[in-house]
């Protein structure tokens, strides 16, 4: 039976954002869904931040008040519960998206057939400030990229991305894969190997399986062939799992 990919995406995105690399994969003959973490997609426009109206704007609440990390990861983890009724389940992160794939792994690992970080957060032995103080994390302006992405991005992001560390109990038993991005200015490629140095030595008999694009933070979602690629290759030799 094959998988569904489960999609989760990074900062200030929504499930729209994922538009052109689903196309890629049900062209492909593969199932996905995008998901709209709490607060984001429909919940997440502004009216006044699109008019440009600075009064109203102040004034409106904003749509991610009061969420937490933990509101994420509950949301995908149920999603997930509802898709593996349906068959396997490949859940697929992208850049602040692999927070909450770490925590939903974590909590579910039953339920997942495999894991995607795709340029993406995957904490291993310190949280994301840890990482943010390393040499590792050494990011130029990249203001061109956040400009080319801006038309489907949610106003508001939170602020709280969890204190949780992969689990060599839970989540070190799940096939995993990591697609590095080296053109990446965003989420430097020396941070998205230190990830994948620490995870594979803590779990060194689940290594990851690494793949490489050469490409920026945002690319694969805006041309999404190289990436729909890797994952229907993943989807081949996770499926029946």
């Amino acid at each position: 039976m094959q998988p569904t990919f489960v999609l989760v995406l990074g900062s200030h995105a929504s499930g729209r954002r994922s538009t052109a690399l689903q196309r890629e994969l049900a062209l492909r003959g593969h199932r996905s869904l995008a998901v709209d973490l709490p607060g984001h997609g429909t919940a997440g426009f502004s009216t006044a931040c699109e008019a440009q109206d600075r009064a109203a704007f102040t004034e409106e609440p904003s749509p991610m008040a009061g969420i937490t990390h933990a509101d994420n990861v509950a949301h995908v983890a149920e999603t997930v519960r509802r898709v593996r009724k349906h068959g396997p389940v490949i859940l697929v992160g992208h850049s602040r998206g692999g927070f909450t794939v770490t925590s939903v792994a974590n909590a579910v690992p039953d339920l997942l057939a495999r894991t995607v970080y795709v340029s993406a957060w995957c904490c291993v032995t310190g949280t994301a400030t840890d990482y943010l103080a390393t040499p590792a994390f050494r990011s130029p302006d990249t203001g061109a990229e956040i400009v080319a992405f801006r038309s489907a991005l949610d106003t508001d992001e939170s602020r709280d991305t969890g204190t949780d560390l992969i689990d060599p109990a839970t989540w070190g038993r799940i096939p995993h894969t990591y697609v590095r991005l080296t053109a990446d200015t965003s989420m430097p490629l020396a941070l998205q190997d230190h990830f994948i140095e620490e995870a594979d030595a803590l779990t060194p008999g689940n290594p990851f399986d690494v793949h490489s694009l050469p490409v920026g933070h945002i690319d694969p979602l805006l041309r999404p062939t190289g990436l729909a690629e890797i994952l229907a290759g993943t989807a081949d030799y996770s499926d029946g799992a």
